[in-house]
């Protein structure tokens, strides 16, 4: 009998001691438990659950839950109904009014017990909920300005199309429907690019890089070419490795470049075949570009070898860079000028040159700067010299010649009026015999006359 009671002692003290680390687990948990009796009464309420709702035991104890708990979350889900059905444990959310009249988001774990009685874990996941709330919100806005985005946005997972916004897929001449979960990212891509994309996507998504930017030829739903970007992070979404990027079509941008170089092979091949000097300056007077025949006009002339960048002080004399200014200012207004200038090149001699200085403009008429033009006028300044000195000779030997005139018709005029005078005598007395000699005196000086005069023409030329 001694043992049987010392057995019913020990077990009442193990009991003791299980109860003592029951009720101690229970009040130093941090989730709120409570007991609820059949009427959904507090009848146990532990230290974590009084924190929760900002209420003492004494408060709490005896009160029915459904006066801390959200009215319009019990419209549309009663505590009778959870409470009928159980006969499991059953996890659901709740919202908690606490004290303060603020909002608490719990999750709840009941259990029912034979006796109709209720036990209540409460878990606060208010700050999950507003994790929850969040991303959702995130998730929304990100939707919204992709859906509207005039950018291609895409996101791969699995090497695989897991999203699309409407302006990837029209891009490519899909629906999005058609390209989410059913197209694999690089079948986008012309075969010449395939590897390079495969190799950045797996680069991105094992975690060896973290963005990547890059230009490929893509293939279109149709078989049609077309040129895109693209700029892509890795990241991580539902814990799973993700590519999240944008993308632009840049096919018109590709042909501008194509025209562009052509355009600015064809300028630099007529540009190097021409004999006229260019440089391009911007608004600050600093070289934009120039040609080879400008080049070697500024190396012989200032002694330069001219680069992108150099000011233009570099290309002029300091006694012509005021005066150069003013009109290079003029072309930056708009104007159009040209005027002549001359250089003493090195072996002495000058050469000439036709300055000619217009605005360089973009296609919407924009000043951007200047050209300046330089041509070699040289050879004609010289044959517009030579042609005056030959002008100056010829009126010098009209001169002459017109001296040479008076002087020998002063000397006709004499032996012609003796003429004149013995024709008259011989008209009244034809048988004047000396009248006859007087005649061939005159007309052998008038002849020696004209024989000088032929000498002394010939002279002057």
């Amino acid at each position: 009998m001694g043992d049987k009671l010392k057995e019913i002692a020990d077990l009442k003290e193990k009991l003791a001691q299980a109860k003592n680390r029951y009720d101690a687990l229970v009040e130093h948990a941090a989730d709120g438990i409570y007991i609820l009796d059949p009427d959904y009464r507090f009848t146990e309420v532990n230290t974590g659950m009084c924190l929760m709702l900002g209420y003492t035991r004494e408060q709490l104890l005896g009160r029915k839950i459904n006066e801390f708990l959200d009215p319009e979350q019990l419209k549309t889900n009663p505590i009778e109904t959870a409470a009928t059905a159980m006969h499991q444990a059953v996890v659901k959310e709740r919202r908690y009014i606490k004290k303060d009249g603020s909002v608490l988001d719990v999750e709840i774990n009941i259990r029912m017990y034979a006796d109709e009685r209720s036990l209540v874990i409460a878990r606060d996941i208010s700050a999950r909920k507003k994790m929850e709330a969040e991303l959702r919100l995130a998730e929304l806005k990100f939707r919204t300005i992709a859906e509207r985005s005039m950018v291609g946005i895409y996101i791969v997972q699995d090497s695989q199309l897991v999203y699309v916004n409407p302006r990837f897929a029209a891009i490519f001449g899909y629906q999005p429907k058609e390209m989410i979960d059913t197209l694999i990212a690089i079948d986008l891509f012309h075969d010449d690019y395939k590897e390079m994309v495969k190799e950045w996507v797996r680069s991105r998504l094992e975690g060896e890089i973290e963005s990547v930017q890059y230009e490929a030829m893509c293939l279109r739903k149709d078989g049609s070419l077309i040129w895109a970007e693209f700029y892509g992070n890795r990241t991580l979404i539902g814990n799973v490795p993700s590519i999240i990027g944008s993308m632009i079509d840049i096919t018109d941008r590709k042909k501008g470049e194509e025209i562009l170089r052509m355009a600015e092979a064809n300028w630099q091949t007529i540009l190097n075949t021409t004999d006229t000097a260019y440089v391009l300056f911007d608004i600050d007077f600093r070289a934009l570009a120039f040609n080879q025949t400008a080049a070697a006009f500024i190396n012989t002339y200032h002694h330069h070898d001219p680069k992108v960048g150099d000011e233009l002080m570099n290309y002029l004399p300091k006694e012509r860079y005021a005066r150069f200014k003013e009109i290079a200012k003029k072309a930056l207004a708009g104007e159009s000028t040209s005027y002549e200038t001359n250089y003493l090149h090195v072996n002495g001699n000058v050469f000439y040159f036709i300055v000619r200085l217009f605005p360089l403009t973009d296609t919407h008429g924009k000043i951007l700067g200047m050209v300046l033009a330089l041509d070699d006028i040289t050879e004609r300044k010289n044959d517009e010299y030579r042609l005056r000195d030959a002008y100056d000779r010829i009126q010098t030997q009209l001169s002459l010649i017109k001296d040479v005139a008076w002087k020998q018709s002063h000397l006709i005029r004499s032996p012609l009026a003796n003429l004149i005078g013995l024709v008259s005598l011989l008209q009244d007395d034809p048988n004047e015999a000396g009248v006859l000699e007087h005649i061939k005196t005159e007309l052998g000086r008038l002849d020696r006359i004209i024989i000088d005069m032929a000498g002394d023409a010939a002279i002057s030329t």
